[in-house]
Protein backbone atom coordinates (compact mmCIF):
# COMPACT_ATOMS: atom_id res chain seq x y z
CA UNK A 1 0.00 0.00 0.00
CA UNK A 2 1.06 3.56 -0.59
CA UNK A 3 0.40 6.26 2.01
CA UNK A 4 -3.02 7.19 0.63
CA UNK A 5 -4.10 3.55 0.76
CA UNK A 6 -2.69 3.33 4.29
CA UNK A 7 -4.90 6.27 5.29
CA UNK A 8 -7.95 4.75 3.62
CA UNK A 9 -7.36 1.49 5.49
CA UNK A 10 -7.28 3.51 8.73
CA UNK A 11 -10.63 5.12 7.92
CA UNK A 12 -9.22 8.58 7.22
CA UNK A 13 -11.44 9.18 4.18
CA UNK A 14 -12.66 12.54 5.48
CA UNK A 15 -9.14 13.82 6.10
CA UNK A 16 -8.10 12.83 2.58
CA UNK A 17 -11.16 14.49 1.08
CA UNK A 18 -10.55 17.67 3.07
CA UNK A 19 -6.98 18.01 1.80
CA UNK A 20 -7.47 16.83 -1.78
CA UNK A 21 -8.06 20.28 -3.27
CA UNK A 22 -6.28 22.41 -0.69
CA UNK A 23 -4.96 25.59 -2.30
CA UNK A 24 -1.32 26.58 -2.05
CA UNK A 25 -2.12 30.10 -0.81
CA UNK A 26 -3.78 28.78 2.38
CA UNK A 27 -1.59 27.20 5.07
CA UNK A 28 -2.96 23.89 6.34
CA UNK A 29 -4.12 24.46 9.94
CA UNK A 30 -2.84 22.31 12.80
CA UNK A 31 -6.28 20.66 12.97
CA UNK A 32 -5.32 18.74 9.80
CA UNK A 33 -1.54 19.14 9.66
CA UNK A 34 -0.78 17.53 13.03
CA UNK A 35 -2.80 14.32 12.52
CA UNK A 36 -1.41 13.90 9.00
CA UNK A 37 2.13 14.31 10.33
CA UNK A 38 1.37 11.66 12.95
CA UNK A 39 -0.06 9.27 10.34
CA UNK A 40 3.06 9.67 8.22
CA UNK A 41 5.23 8.70 11.18
CA UNK A 42 3.01 5.67 11.68
CA UNK A 43 3.48 4.78 8.01
CA UNK A 44 7.25 4.99 8.48
CA UNK A 45 6.87 2.49 11.32
CA UNK A 46 4.37 0.08 9.80
CA UNK A 47 4.94 0.44 6.08
CA UNK A 48 2.50 -0.69 3.44
CA UNK A 49 2.67 -4.48 3.58
CA UNK A 50 -1.02 -5.49 3.90
CA UNK A 51 -0.48 -7.92 6.78
CA UNK A 52 1.36 -5.28 8.80
CA UNK A 53 -1.29 -2.63 8.06
CA UNK A 54 -4.10 -4.95 9.13
CA UNK A 55 -2.26 -5.80 12.35
CA UNK A 56 -1.71 -2.12 13.11
CA UNK A 57 -5.32 -1.13 12.48
CA UNK A 58 -6.63 -3.99 14.60
CA UNK A 59 -4.26 -3.71 17.56
CA UNK A 60 -2.26 -0.45 17.39
CA UNK A 61 0.40 -2.55 19.06
CA UNK A 62 3.81 -1.95 17.54
CA UNK A 63 5.25 -5.13 19.08
CA UNK A 64 2.65 -7.16 17.19
CA UNK A 65 3.37 -5.27 13.99
CA UNK A 66 7.07 -5.98 14.33
CA UNK A 67 6.36 -9.69 14.66
CA UNK A 68 4.57 -9.47 11.31
CA UNK A 69 7.41 -7.49 9.73
CA UNK A 70 9.96 -9.98 11.02
CA UNK A 71 7.93 -12.84 9.54
CA UNK A 72 7.85 -11.11 6.16
CA UNK A 73 11.61 -10.52 6.25
CA UNK A 74 12.13 -14.17 7.20
CA UNK A 75 9.86 -15.30 4.36
CA UNK A 76 11.80 -13.14 1.90
CA UNK A 77 15.04 -14.77 3.00
CA UNK A 78 13.46 -18.18 2.44
CA UNK A 79 12.19 -17.09 -0.97
CA UNK A 80 15.70 -16.22 -2.06
CA UNK A 81 16.64 -19.87 -1.63
CA UNK A 82 13.44 -21.13 -3.28
CA UNK A 83 13.32 -18.92 -6.35
CA UNK A 84 16.78 -17.51 -7.08
CA UNK A 85 19.57 -19.36 -8.91
CA UNK A 86 21.44 -21.40 -6.32
CA UNK A 87 24.77 -19.67 -7.00
CA UNK A 88 23.17 -16.24 -6.45
CA UNK A 89 21.34 -16.86 -3.17
CA UNK A 90 24.14 -15.88 -0.81
CA UNK A 91 24.96 -12.79 -2.88
CA UNK A 92 21.30 -11.73 -2.87
CA UNK A 93 21.23 -11.95 0.91
CA UNK A 94 24.41 -9.89 1.17
CA UNK A 95 22.92 -7.13 -0.97
CA UNK A 96 19.54 -7.24 0.78
CA UNK A 97 21.28 -6.82 4.13
CA UNK A 98 23.57 -4.08 2.78
CA UNK A 99 20.92 -1.68 1.46
CA UNK A 100 19.87 -0.13 4.82
CA UNK A 101 23.51 0.37 5.80
CA UNK A 102 24.39 2.06 2.52
CA UNK A 103 21.34 4.33 2.77
CA UNK A 104 22.76 5.59 6.05
CA UNK A 105 25.86 6.95 4.34
CA UNK A 106 26.27 10.59 3.48
CA UNK A 107 25.58 10.45 -0.26
CA UNK A 108 23.65 7.12 -0.28
CA UNK A 109 25.53 5.87 -3.33
CA UNK A 110 25.41 2.08 -3.55
CA UNK A 111 28.92 0.66 -3.60
CA UNK A 112 29.37 -3.00 -4.43
CA UNK A 113 32.67 -3.24 -2.54
CA UNK A 114 30.79 -2.32 0.64
CA UNK A 115 28.46 -5.30 0.28
CA UNK A 116 31.13 -7.86 1.05
CA UNK A 117 34.82 -7.28 1.46
CA UNK A 118 36.78 -8.51 -1.52
CA UNK A 119 33.75 -8.79 -3.81
CA UNK A 120 33.58 -6.89 -7.09
CA UNK A 121 30.68 -5.40 -8.98
CA UNK A 122 30.87 -8.04 -11.70
CA UNK A 123 30.25 -10.74 -9.09
CA UNK A 124 27.22 -9.03 -7.53
CA UNK A 125 25.39 -7.29 -10.39
CA UNK A 126 23.19 -10.29 -11.21
CA UNK A 127 22.13 -10.62 -7.57
CA UNK A 128 21.11 -6.96 -7.42
CA UNK A 129 19.22 -7.32 -10.68
CA UNK A 130 17.35 -10.31 -9.24
CA UNK A 131 16.18 -8.22 -6.27
CA UNK A 132 15.19 -5.40 -8.64
CA UNK A 133 13.25 -7.73 -10.94
CA UNK A 134 11.51 -9.22 -7.90
CA UNK A 135 10.28 -5.75 -6.95
CA UNK A 136 12.03 -5.82 -3.57
CA UNK A 137 14.42 -2.94 -4.26
CA UNK A 138 14.59 0.00 -6.65
CA UNK A 139 17.70 1.34 -8.37
CA UNK A 140 17.73 5.12 -8.72
CA UNK A 141 20.25 6.01 -11.41
CA UNK A 142 22.28 9.19 -11.80
CA UNK A 143 21.64 11.72 -14.56
CA UNK A 144 24.41 14.31 -14.78
CA UNK A 145 23.27 16.04 -17.98
CA UNK A 146 19.46 16.09 -18.05
CA UNK A 147 18.51 15.26 -21.61
CA UNK A 148 15.35 13.46 -22.66
CA UNK A 149 14.90 10.56 -22.61
CA UNK A 150 16.52 10.12 -19.21
CA UNK A 151 16.91 6.40 -19.84
CA UNK A 152 19.55 7.24 -22.45
CA UNK A 153 21.24 9.93 -20.34
CA UNK A 154 21.45 7.86 -17.14
CA UNK A 155 24.72 6.59 -15.71
CA UNK A 156 23.89 2.95 -15.06
CA UNK A 157 27.05 2.45 -12.98
CA UNK A 158 26.24 5.18 -10.44
CA UNK A 159 23.05 4.64 -8.48
CA UNK A 160 21.28 4.42 -5.13
CA UNK A 161 19.24 1.44 -3.96
CA UNK A 162 16.04 1.73 -1.93
CA UNK A 163 13.68 -0.79 -0.35
CA UNK A 164 10.22 -1.20 -1.86
CA UNK A 165 8.59 -0.86 1.58
CA UNK A 166 9.39 1.77 4.19
CA UNK A 167 8.28 -0.41 7.11
CA UNK A 168 10.63 -3.21 6.12
CA UNK A 169 13.43 -0.68 5.75
CA UNK A 170 12.73 0.64 9.23
CA UNK A 171 12.71 -2.83 10.74
CA UNK A 172 15.75 -4.02 8.82
CA UNK A 173 17.62 -0.86 9.89
CA UNK A 174 16.98 -1.76 13.53
CA UNK A 175 15.26 1.52 14.31
CA UNK A 176 12.70 1.37 17.10
CA UNK A 177 9.30 3.02 16.97
CA UNK A 178 10.30 5.40 19.76
CA UNK A 179 13.34 6.56 17.81
CA UNK A 180 11.17 7.72 14.92
CA UNK A 181 8.22 9.02 16.92
CA UNK A 182 10.43 11.25 19.07
CA UNK A 183 12.80 12.29 16.25
CA UNK A 184 15.62 10.94 18.39
CA UNK A 185 19.13 12.10 17.56
CA UNK A 186 19.98 8.53 16.56
CA UNK A 187 17.46 8.82 13.72
CA UNK A 188 19.19 11.81 12.14
CA UNK A 189 21.50 9.57 10.12
CA UNK A 190 18.59 7.86 8.42
CA UNK A 191 15.85 10.50 8.44
CA UNK A 192 16.75 11.96 5.05
CA UNK A 193 17.04 8.52 3.48
CA UNK A 194 13.65 7.51 4.88
CA UNK A 195 12.02 10.59 3.36
CA UNK A 196 13.66 9.94 -0.01
CA UNK A 197 12.68 6.26 0.07
CA UNK A 198 9.10 7.21 0.97
CA UNK A 199 8.70 9.78 -1.82
CA UNK A 200 10.29 7.47 -4.39
CA UNK A 201 7.94 4.63 -3.44
CA UNK A 202 4.95 6.96 -3.66
CA UNK A 203 5.97 7.98 -7.18
CA UNK A 204 6.54 4.39 -8.25
CA UNK A 205 3.11 3.41 -6.90
CA UNK A 206 1.60 6.01 -9.25
CA UNK A 207 3.41 4.58 -12.26
CA UNK A 208 6.17 7.20 -12.42
CA UNK A 209 9.83 6.60 -13.21
CA UNK A 210 12.57 8.62 -11.53
CA UNK A 211 16.29 9.36 -11.58
CA UNK A 212 18.44 11.76 -9.55
CA UNK A 213 20.73 14.60 -10.62
CA UNK A 214 24.17 15.45 -9.34
CA UNK A 215 26.72 18.02 -10.45
CA UNK A 216 30.17 17.17 -9.14
CA UNK A 217 30.21 16.66 -5.38
CA UNK A 218 28.42 19.85 -4.44
CA UNK A 219 24.90 19.79 -5.93
CA UNK A 220 22.21 17.13 -6.00
CA UNK A 221 18.47 16.99 -6.67
CA UNK A 222 16.89 13.94 -5.03
CA UNK A 223 14.42 12.99 -7.77
CA UNK A 224 14.24 13.95 -11.40
CA UNK A 225 11.27 13.01 -13.56
CA UNK A 226 9.89 13.73 -17.00
CA UNK A 227 6.41 15.24 -17.24
CA UNK A 228 4.81 16.29 -20.51
CA UNK A 229 8.18 16.54 -22.22
CA UNK A 230 9.67 18.72 -19.48
CA UNK A 231 12.19 18.21 -16.67
CA UNK A 232 10.62 18.00 -13.21
CA UNK A 233 13.02 18.36 -10.24
CA UNK A 234 11.89 17.23 -6.79
CA UNK A 235 13.85 18.14 -3.67
CA UNK A 236 13.09 16.01 -0.59
CA UNK A 237 13.71 17.20 2.96
CA UNK A 238 12.82 15.23 6.08
CA UNK A 239 12.05 18.26 8.29
CA UNK A 240 10.74 21.79 7.76
CA UNK A 241 14.09 23.26 6.74
CA UNK A 242 13.73 23.66 2.99
CA UNK A 243 16.91 25.55 2.14
CA UNK A 244 18.04 23.80 -1.01
CA UNK A 245 20.95 25.36 -2.90
CA UNK A 246 21.13 22.40 -5.27
CA UNK A 247 17.51 22.87 -6.33
CA UNK A 248 18.16 26.56 -7.03
CA UNK A 249 21.25 25.67 -9.01
CA UNK A 250 19.34 23.13 -11.09
CA UNK A 251 16.54 25.60 -11.82
CA UNK A 252 18.98 28.34 -12.79
CA UNK A 253 20.84 26.01 -15.14
CA UNK A 254 17.98 24.10 -16.81
CA UNK A 255 14.89 26.33 -16.34
CA UNK A 256 12.25 23.65 -15.73
CA UNK A 257 8.72 25.11 -15.82
CA UNK A 258 7.77 23.48 -12.51
CA UNK A 259 9.31 21.71 -9.53
CA UNK A 260 8.56 20.54 -6.00
CA UNK A 261 10.10 20.83 -2.57
CA UNK A 262 8.66 18.10 -0.39
CA UNK A 263 9.29 18.43 3.34
CA UNK A 264 7.41 18.93 6.61
CA UNK A 265 6.97 22.61 5.87
CA UNK A 266 3.43 23.84 5.27
CA UNK A 267 2.04 24.11 1.77
CA UNK A 268 3.02 27.08 -0.38
CA UNK A 269 4.10 28.24 -3.81
CA UNK A 270 6.81 30.58 -5.10
CA UNK A 271 9.05 31.21 -8.09
CA UNK A 272 12.61 29.91 -8.13
CA UNK A 273 13.93 31.91 -11.06
CA UNK A 274 11.71 30.83 -13.96
CA UNK A 275 10.49 27.73 -12.12
CA UNK A 276 7.09 27.61 -10.44
CA UNK A 277 7.88 25.72 -7.24
CA UNK A 278 5.35 24.06 -4.98
CA UNK A 279 6.29 23.46 -1.35
CA UNK A 280 4.34 20.35 -0.45
CA UNK A 281 4.19 18.56 2.91
CA UNK A 282 5.48 15.01 2.63
CA UNK A 283 2.11 13.66 3.67
CA UNK A 284 0.56 15.17 0.51
CA UNK A 285 2.92 13.45 -1.92
CA UNK A 286 0.02 11.25 -3.04
CA UNK A 287 -1.69 14.40 -4.38
CA UNK A 288 1.28 16.02 -6.11
CA UNK A 289 -0.19 15.92 -9.63
CA UNK A 290 -3.08 18.14 -8.54
CA UNK A 291 -0.54 20.91 -7.97
CA UNK A 292 1.51 20.14 -11.07
CA UNK A 293 -1.60 20.42 -13.24
CA UNK A 294 -2.80 23.57 -11.50
CA UNK A 295 -0.21 25.77 -13.19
Amino acid sequence: MNFREFLLAAGEDNLLAMLKNWETDRPIPDLYFVPMEQRLKEFYLVGGMPEAVVEWNETHDMASVEVVLDEILHDYADDFAKHAPIDEVEKIRWIWDSVPTQLGKENNKFVFSHVKQGRRAAELEDALQWLTDAGLVTKLELVEKPELPFSSAANTTYFKVYYSDIGLLRRKSGLTAETILTDHALFQKYRGSFAENYVLNEMLSMGETAWFWRSGNTAEVDLLMEQNGNLLPIEVKSADNTQAKSYKQFCARYHPPAGFKMSMRNIGEYMCGDTRTVSLPLFLTWNWKTYLNAQ
